[in-house]
């Protein structure tokens, strides 16, 4: 793993260097690292996307299909340095086109708890966001177990919201599964392969409907220089890259961060064939300088379709003085994140005195 730590620096040599050094920083950051927050907050104007154009073809493929197909296929050793799939699957048409003017991508919304049930305010705000901003036709919790507290209480009363049980997967392709956010990282793929929809991991922060995303085959947040952020997926069904996206599981690693999930997908497809998504350089949310910036500061957040938060992550990353924030702390927190929080709670973004 390449691991690059900035420290120490001055802003003019952070502006000098920022084409080979930010990319690396703010990667190892999103992976355990402390972000420096004397980076710029990027702008979010920019769509590089080139959708394909329409293709018919096979019709779509299961992950129990792919589990039995590739599950006991022999690896490849030094998977980096070659290509794991040949031109022609890069290319293999599919039978629904990349983009139409009709929606492809179903308006359901997925959200998964594997592990830890607790239930915080900021859980029950996330997907209360979701609600509000997308109307989902329905709002599914996939989970070994039911959450409780007030907090879930109060978003039982949704009629869109509805529990899925399911269990936590162990395997993967002829792989076993240790870590319970690999185990979530497959599940989602698996989720989207069975319903499509708009997967959203527990700490995204919806702000605004998805559906001119929903009009791709797959759309997903992909900043300049960076992999792809599986915080947020949006596929439909019939998607060319999620099969494609399973199927790198054959080379599981449950000791690396992120490789699987986000570094091996971009690597070996979208490196190759960036057109079979739809790529959203930051209006997805998932670019992690926006941690700083949603926590200490303000921004026009209304700009973006989401923002993945990284609550878990402030700790570690930044000095925000709040551990847990409640519908009281949020009524005067002068951030971005205050904004937000009293805009979905409270229904007005101003402060409460």
């Amino acid at each position: 793993m390449l691991f690059i730590k900035i420290c120490f620096i001055k802003r003019w040599q952070i502006f000098l260097f920022i084409g080979a050094v930010f990319p690396f920083a703010i990667w190892h950051a999103s992976h355990g690292g402390r972000i420096d927050n004397s980076l710029p907050l990027p702008d979010i104007d920019t769509d590089i996307s080139k959708p394909a154009d329409a293709l018919d073809g096979a019709a779509k493929v299961s992950w129990k299909t792919l589990e039995r197909q590739y599950g006991t296929v022999p690896k490849l050793q030094n998977v980096d340095d070659i290509s794991l799939f040949t031109e022609e699957e890069l290319q293999r048409p599919r039978d629904v086109p990349s983009v139409s003017d009709e929606f492809l991508v179903p308006n359901i919304v997925h959200f998964i708890r594997f592990g830890n049930m607790s239930f915080s305010f900021v859980d029950m705000l996330c997907i209360n966001s979701a609600w509000q901003n997308i109307r989902p036709e329905k709002l599914y919790v996939h989970c070994e177990n039911e959450p409780s507290g007030k907090w879930w209480n109060q978003l039982k009363a949704l009629s869109s919201l509805e529990v899925v049980y399911r269990a936590r997967p162990t395997d993967v392709l002829g792989n076993h599964v240790e870590v319970v956010q690999h185990a979530s990282d497959i599940a989602r793929l698996q989720i989207l392969m069975e319903y499509g929809g708009i997967y959203l991991d527990n700490d995204v922060l919806v702000i605004r409907p998805f559906d001119k995303l929903r009009k791709y085959e797959f759309s997903v947040g992909w900043p300049k220089n960076q992999f792809i952020g599986n915080q947020v997926l949006i596929a439909s069904k019939y998607a060319r890259f999620t099969e494609l996206y399973y199927r790198t599981y054959r080379y599981f690693n449950d000791t690396a961060w992120y490789y699987n999930a986000g570094e091996l997908p971009t690597k070996q497809i979208l490196w190759k064939n960036p057109d079979l998504v739809h790529r959203e350089l930051l209006k997805l949310g998932v670019h992690t300088s926006l941690l700083y910036y949603t926590f200490m500061k303000k921004h026009n957040w209304r700009r973006f379709y989401c923002i993945h938060l990284f609550y878990r992550q402030r700790e570690s990353s930044i000095d925000d003085p709040i551990g847990e924030h409640d519908p009281e702390n949020i009524k005067t927190l002068d951030t971005a994140f205050g904004e937000m929080a009293r805009w979905i709670y409270y229904g007005d973004s101003k402060i409460i005195y």
